[in-house]
């Protein structure tokens, strides 16, 4: 057989092929025997092999195939050179690409998908029309950011922060070693049980010789299980916990047994304070050996997390031991502020028997530390525990005694509410015109500035005809300062201003100059009584009209603000005055109790001279009225001021005189 009679002549087998090798070589194998035909004459085409068709292989499916985060890009990996088509969930295509000769491809959509929607990629030899098994792809599911969000509860509480997950501490041991002398260590380098159960307790290092810190000390580490199920009740929350264990003493041969007593307190799961005392048996010796210590141990809060700004109060509980066999436990309370500006710490112990011992000490990140200089001979370590500071705890020893101290961060009060913007109250103006009448009214209807230095008097209503309602007054509106920079003081906190205007009486053609006097007091920003009293002077008939008035002013609680429940009492001031020229205003004080489920306010005004005069009034959101038949001929106004309701103030007239009162809310101690 001979090269000419048997050439393959088809084109199609100049190409590369791209396919598997097991289907190569069947495909060599078979053009072979097509080119091996037996009659020794024939030529053959691959035509007459495999037909006129293409033979169509199937890639191997894409192993890969993402979107990208904002779904603009889908990219993954298939067989090398492999075209890459990528369709929607109908089986349109919405792209294509090229694996690269590692197999890697990426293509960028026209469009992104962001709504979840699935794709399918498949993989095509080169100029193949036959697919791989596609690979499904789901797009990520984006909100649109031109869609509204739901809004933030503002109340919702942060995320509490997390304490340090292992536990930590401070603890200081004593050991009266008799002729060894005494060995005693306070150290924060020790090891805690996970559940903080099992304390290490470093006699090793309270043991050692200080002139030789290298080598270690007659004593070792002992393992102290200071809690167990079933440990006793005591008082206060503290518990106690008796056990024993062996202090082995390799330098001297010899095993002392220890019994002892824990007695201690948790804070949650956060923080633990406690006591481990009791006695080391010496045989050789006959004798018992003291041993004493106190800890404080925990999940520190992490030093990130330690307030940077202002003062925090802590509570709680303090524990104080005389050292030696034997001895009891004194429980008392504790008080702690931390400033965490000026990194300190200073509080009080407080005990029955042992009296007050106060503590100072100096803040570094969670911990802090105070010295026996600073503290009357006791030195104390502590720190704070738990994820946002809320416990604080620690140790101290001294004075031949040792104790503990864990508190919690006092309740933050509570931010308070703000009262009206504008200035309000209530006023009443008597004015003598003699043989025209007595001009008087009782109005909550009147202006006053910013500041309550000047208040608009109602001389128009007063003096209106009760018979025409309709139809202006007398007398006009006549603005009054009621005080300035400079003011003289009185006695009880009240001010006195001097200050003249005048009275246009269109009516009459007559301008009266008013010479007057306001005496006032302020209470906080939030409150103003005050008298206004004076004389108008009437030329054309030689004459002086008394001009008597009393206001209360300021920023009333908002009526939302107002309490609701109970019964709260207020004390304060109060004054008195008889209408007419040249009378005095008389002091005295008042008392009042408003009950805030009834409605309804008592009190009683107390002077020397003038006696007592009680009040009754009915509330009315955020104001009182009270009526003369039921006050003794009184009738009286006010309202309440501060953004919770922590002020009281009001106006009364009758019986031929005027007067104020004020008075403050009184905290339960």
């Amino acid at each position: 057989m001979s090269a000419k009679d048997h050439s393959i002549t088809n084109s199609k087998t100049t190409k590369q092929l791209n396919m598997p090798l097991k289907a190569s070589v069947v495909l060599v194998s078979a053009m072979l025997m097509a080119a091996c035909g037996t009659n020794g004459k024939q030529s053959y085409n691959l035509e007459d092999v495999f037909g006129s068709s293409d033979i169509v292989y199937k890639p191997k499916k894409p192993t890969a195939a993402n979107f990208s985060e904002d779904g603009t890009k889908i990219s993954g990996q298939a067989e090398a050179g492999a075209i890459i088509k990528i369709k929607d969930e109908a089986g349109n295509v919405i792209g294509s690409t090229e694996a690269d000769d590692k197999g890697n491809f990426e293509f960028s959509l026209d469009t992104p998908l962001t709504d979840g929607q699935k794709v399918k990629v498949e993989a095509y030899y080169p100029n193949g029309t036959r697919p791989s098994d596609p690979l499904e792809s789901t797009a990520p599911n984006i909100k649109d950011p031109t869609e509204p969000t739901e809004p933030t509860d503002p109340t919702d509480p942060t995320e509490p922060n997390q304490p340090e997950a292992d536990k930590s501490g401070v603890q200081s041991l004593n050991i009266n070693a008799g002729s060894l002398g005494v060995f005693n260590k306070t150290t924060r380098e020790f090891s805690v049980s996970e559940d903080g159960s099992v304390i290490e307790a470093r006699a090793d290092l309270a043991s050692q010789n200080p002139q030789t810190p290298d080598k270690p000390g007659l004593l070792p580490k002992v393992d102290i299980t200071t809690s167990a199920e079933g440990d006793t009740e005591l008082d206060n929350g503290f518990k106690e916990h008796k056990d024993n264990t062996e202090i082995t003493v390799a330098a001297l041969g010899q095993t002392l047994p220890l019994a002892y007593t824990s007695t201690y307190k948790d804070f949650g799961d956060d923080m633990r304070i406690g006591h481990i005392h009791g006695g080391a048996e010496v045989a050789l010796l006959g004798t018992t050996l003291p041993v004493d210590g106190v800890a404080v141990i925990g999940n520190a809060t992490k030093a990130e997390n330690i307030p940077t700004e202002g003062t925090v109060g802590y509570t709680g509980d303090a524990t104080y031991r005389k050292l030696g066999l034997d001895n009891e436990i004194e429980y008392g309370s504790s008080a702690f502020t931390a400033d965490f500006v000026a990194k300190e710490v200073s509080g009080e112990l407080e005990f029955a028997n042992a009296g007050n011992i106060g503590l100072k000490a100096d803040i570094e990140g969670n911990k802090f530390s105070g010295t026996a200089e600073a503290n009357n001979g006791y030195t104390t370590d502590g720190g704070f525990y738990g994820g946002d500071a809320q416990y604080l705890g620690g140790v101290y020893q001294g004075n031949g005694a040792q104790g503990t101290y864990g508190a919690m961060q006092d309740e933050a009060p509570a931010e308070p509410n703000q009262p009206e913007a504008s200035k309000s109250g209530a006023q009443s103006l008597n004015v003598n015109a003699g043989s025209l009448g007595v001009f008087n009214k009782t109005t909550r209807d009147f202006t006053v500035n910013e500041d309550g230095s000047v208040i608009e008097a109602r001389a128009d209503l007063a003096s209106q005809n009760p018979q025409t309602p309709d139809k202006p007054g007398l007398l006009p509106k006549v603005n009054v300062i009621t005080s300035a920079a400079g003011d003289a003081e009185l006695d009880n906190g009240f001010k006195e201003h001097k200050d003249n205007t005048e009275i246009t009486v269109a009516a009459l053609g007559q301008t009266l100059p008013l010479a007057y006097s306001s005496v006032y007091k302020d209470f906080g920003d939030y409150m103003h009584i005050g008298h206004i009293h004076g004389g108008a002077e009437v030329a054309l008939l030689s004459t002086t009209l008394p001009v008597d008035g009393v206001t209360i002013v300021g920023n009333a609680t908002k009526v939302e603000n107002m309490p609701t429940e109970g019964m709260i009492s207020y004390s304060g001031d109060a004054t008195y005055r008889e209408l007419g020229l040249d009378k005095s205003i008389e002091f005295g004080s008042s008392a009042f109790t408003a009950d805030f489920v009834a409605k309804n306010l008592e009190g009683q005004l107390s002077f020397a001279q003038a006696g007592d005069i009680a009040l009754k009034a009915g509330i009315d959101g955020n104001k009182f009225s009270g009526a003369a038949d039921a006050n003794g001929g009184y009738n009286t106004e006010g309202g309440f001021y501060g953004g919770d309701a922590q002020y009281l103030g009001g106006i009364y007239q009758g019986n031929g005189a005027q007067g104020t009162f004020g008075a403050e809310m009184e905290l339960p101690e």
